[in-house]
């Protein structure tokens, strides 16, 4: 009978502490993506903004007109594809300190958690890019990226920040508190009998 008993203690502890968590996604938000080159604090060939949406209805093409190939960025509720065709023009200068994209997020309820490329496509030799982030910027040094027919897909988490006080118990969670709680009662009734 302990062991029934504690096993209901444990169930409503268990149950007092879950707390329903939504993860978020990145869908609604304005994301803004510059080129920049050729370091962090030049902007170059301007941005272009979008709402995320599922589908290719938000996909952008930043990149200057006339510029031959180039590359379409199409972002979704938790990734970012980046599609290569022709000559993508970031290049391979050894006086350049980045020559890539930056992915600004303006939605202050999110942060991002992490950013990772999931699933990486060259026809050449190219490495992973170099990846940095904060929580509403992502970096994407893509220097040395000629190559049409690659593409890369970076997974994004975010967490929504207006979860980030105390989580308040729902309302199931204190049914089957008390249902534990009444369990360990009724066991004990029983025992002293």
């Amino acid at each position: 009978m302990k062991k029934i008993s504690c096993f209901f203690l444990l169930l409503a502890i268990s149950s007092f502490v879950m707390v329903n968590q939504v993860s978020a996604t990145m869908l609604g938000d304005q994301l803004t993506i510059r080129r920049l080159y050729p370091d962090l604090n030049t902007e170059f060939a301007g941005s272009v903004s979008t709402i995320v949406q599922n589908g290719t209805a938000d996909a952008v093409s930043p990149q200057p007109p006339g510029w031959y190939g180039g590359y379409t960025i199409n972002p979704e509720a938790d990734n970012i594809i980046i599609n290569f065709f022709g000559h993508s023009g970031f290049g391979g200068y050894a006086y350049c300190a980045f020559d890539g994209l930056q992915f600004v997020d303006s939605n202050p309820l999110k942060e991002i958690t992490n950013v990772q490329v999931t699933q990486l496509y060259t026809s050449g030799n190219l490495s992973i890019p170099e990846l940095t982030f904060d929580d509403h910027l992502i970096n994407l040094n893509l220097l040395g990226w000629f190559n049409g027919g690659d593409f890369i897909n970076l997974q994004v988490n975010t967490r929504d920040v207006t979860n980030s006080s105390t989580p308040v118990p729902e309302p199931s969670t204190l049914i089957l508190l008390g249902a534990g709680l009444a369990g360990v009662g009724f066991i004990r009734k029983r025992m002293r009998k």
